[in-house]
């Protein structure tokens, strides 16, 4: 994976400690028709951004793009206006349309134990061009250069070891010392840990196309606020949580019963659900052959519930469990602990697993409005996890 150094060495000296420049054995292979050909079904799946410094990190909207593009996005409109040398392209979730990419992104997954997404950056030809403007990540980034050149210049963090709950601090590349610059050419191999500024840009004359493998991090600050959110909503509905509060109650803990009683209570039930798949507390799940099951699982019990009969029928398939009531028409409680229950819309579950029928068909029926949808998706995907994002993918235009 990264040529001549051994994955131990890499591990030991440079995993979320400094960057690595290097050759790497990792052999893609994908070139820029390749992408273009994809880029339309990108840009209706909401994975594609065109930009450049000038329009921020979430690039042109999807109607002036469209604008762009003349009305219809084909290859050939993005080759034009790649040629014109004003935008450039950032494409997520790569690794779902190449084979090639994806067994990449599941051995750096499998090394890291990190769940591994892949975006593609191609920028147009011209010396300075570039996608974004400098900033820092808060995901392990692995940068593989397929055509063109481009540079990295790299600038000592400003917030080490961000988090997705940290907060975004403002780059100034003026005030900053620069460590490090390298040339990336096809071939080479860029390890940048989370929190590391970095501006990148073409080099030369020829469009430039790069992979970023970003290795999504959880780390304690993921599990305590997880975990914390889920004890809070347990104890919100007990009595005791509800009494009132007085100063009184707020002082020294070996002076305040009460206080000591509450945190010890809060403890208990954190330590209980900690002890009980404390994974499904993470952010992020992880890659491989587990995390494939268990999306399988949670399919084939969407699957098994639907030939269920009697007025309540709870199952369980995988890590999820299901359950119907007769008085609850056209809904399902989804739950991961066989505790909280999360209703969600039936039709717009049927939506998800077979396109049958279309979410836009549903909305058209006045089955289903944009927020039932959406509160559906969140309990899907964030809530339960029995869902994927990919699975969803051809549900968000609603």
């Amino acid at each position: 994976m990264f040529g001549a150094l051994p994955t131990s060495d890499f591990m030991a000296d440079y995993f979320e400690k400094r960057p690595f420049f290097g050759a790497s054995d990792a052999s893609v292979r994908l070139d820029i028709d390749d992408l273009l050909s994809v880029m339309p079904a990108a840009l209706e799946a909401r994975r594609l951004r065109a930009m450049n410094p000038h329009f921020g990190p979430e690039g042109l909207s999807t109607s002036e793009l469209m604008t762009r593009l003349g009305g219809y996005a084909s290859s050939g409109a993005f080759l034009a206006l790649l040629n014109a040398g004003d935008l450039s392209f950032a494409m997520q979730n790569v690794e779902s349309y190449f084979p090639d990419v994806a067994r990449v992104a599941s051995e750096i997954g499998k090394l890291l134990d990190l769940r591994v997404e892949v975006t593609a950056f191609l920028s147009p030809a011209g010396k300075g061009n570039a996608a974004t403007r400098p900033h820092y990540d808060r995901s392990e980034v692995f940068a593989q250069q397929l055509v063109g050149e481009k540079v990295w210049e790299i600038y000592a963090p400003i917030d080490h070891l961000p988090s997705q709950r940290s907060a975004s601090l403002p780059v100034d590349i003026s005030t900053m010392r620069l460590l490090d610059t390298h040339r990336l050419i096809p071939g080479s191999w860029l390890y940048l840990p989370r929190g590391f500024v970095h501006n990148v840009y073409n080099s030369e004359a020829g469009h430039s196309l790069h992979l970023s493998y970003v290795g999504l991090v959880d780390s304690w600050t993921s599990l305590f606020g997880n975990l914390m959110d889920a004890v809070y909503a347990d104890l919100r509905d007990c009595l005791t949580w509800r009494q009132r509060l007085g100063r009184e109650d707020l002082g020294p803990i070996q002076v305040s019963e009460m206080l000591k009683r509450m945190l010890d209570e809060f403890s208990s039930v954190l330590l209980d659900k900690a002890q009980h798949l404390p994974d499904r507390f993470l952010d992020h799940c992880l890659n491989g052959e587990d995390q494939r099951h268990r999306l399988s699982d949670g399919r084939s019990s969407i699957a098994l519930l639907d030939d269920a009969n009697g007025e309540v029928t709870v199952a369980m398939n995988g890590a999820h469990f299901l359950e119907r009531h007769a008085e609850q028409p056209g809904m399902i409680n989804i739950s991961s602990d066989g505790d909280r229950f999360y209703p969600v819309s039936e039709c717009v579950l049927s939506a998800l697993r077979d396109e049958s029928p279309t979410v836009d068909e549903l909305s058209s029926m006045n089955m289903c409005d944009q927020e039932e949808f959406l509160r559906t998706l969140v309990v899907l995907i964030k809530e339960t996890g029995i869902a994927s994002l990919r699975m969803a993918q051809r549900c968000e235009r609603a």
